[in-house]
């Protein structure tokens, strides 16, 4: 056999094999696999989802998963969501606004150990302001300078001290928590 077929066959074989496996894990998703493991929407890298000004974003909810980028923990509580580590991401896409319309952000939530974090709100990389200066009654509103937001967007909040309840001595929650949502919502000015 010509060393051409051998080549060949063996990337059939490499080809094969990959669709075997990628149809397994599609099998164990759409059973639910393991019990003990968190449903996450599968989406590609290239997914943003999209957001329509005014909706708000509850964190306790499934509909929240395709908006989440890295930094979240993968279990809800039933009032929301913590951040875990030093970053947490939301990624949303949306609709051209007028150009140079002032817009606002509501953050609906708290900071664990407010005395000893410091929470940054990033948007498109251009800092918003610190979340535990601006909570009042769980609540921070942010105002959003004319056209920084775009028709992607990377909402990020930065946590200076993330700490884990085991580490203070609360518990064995072994998360390095910084920050709970409850919920977001963008709006008009």
């Amino acid at each position: 056999m010509p060393m051409w077929t051998r080549r060949v066959m063996v990337l059939l074989g490499i080809c094969a094999m990959a669709l075997i496996l990628a149809g397994c894990d599609k099998i164990q998703q759409s059973t639910g696999g393991p019990k003990d493991v968190k449903k996450v929407p599968v989406v590609g890298p290239e997914y943003v989802a999209p957001y329509v000004m005014g909706q708000t974003l509850k964190f306790n909810e499934e509909q929240i998963e395709p908006y989440l980028g890295k930094g979240w923990s993968l279990s809800r509580e039933p009032w929301g969501r913590w951040s875990e580590g030093t970053v947490a991401e939301v990624r949303f896409s949306m609709s051209p606004d007028a150009p140079n319309a002032k817009h606002t952000l509501l953050v609906n939530g708290k900071i664990f150990m407010p005395a000893k974090q410091k929470v940054y709100v990033v948007l498109n990389g251009s800092e918003l302001g610190e979340l535990g200066a601006l909570f009042r009654e769980g609540t921070a509103k942010l105002e959003i300078p004319g056209n920084l937001l775009k028709g992607e967007n990377l909402l990020a909040f930065e946590i200076e001290n993330p700490v884990s309840p085991k580490e203070l001595g609360q518990g064995q929650d072994p998360r390095k928590l910084g920050l709970a949502i409850a919920s977001l919502q963008f709006g008009r000015e």
